[in-house]
């Protein structure tokens, strides 16, 4: 997982720090997933021309959040 070195500031919740598109998009699919955080995945599957699935791609899942905090957030 890319994480940007960000400096300890208070400053850093006005958004004073830079991450990159994917780094934030990471952090807000973690909310809608219920707290589960997949690393992100480029290509999900192959398939052929006639729709068979030659290959699935998949991240595995690490609960960095508690579910309820993830809803709460959502619900926010």
């Amino acid at each position: 997982m890319n994480r940007s070195e960000l400096d300890a500031v208070p400053s850093i919740a006005l958004g004073t720090e830079e991450v990159s598109l994917l780094e934030m998009t990471s952090a807000y699919a973690t909310f809608a997933a219920a707290g589960a955080y997949h690393a992100p995945t480029t290509v999900l599957r192959i398939e052929d021309r006639d729709g068979n699935v030659i290959e699935e791609f998949a991240s595995e899942a690490d609960q960095v959040l508690k579910p309820e905090v993830a809803h709460t957030l959502v619900d926010m």
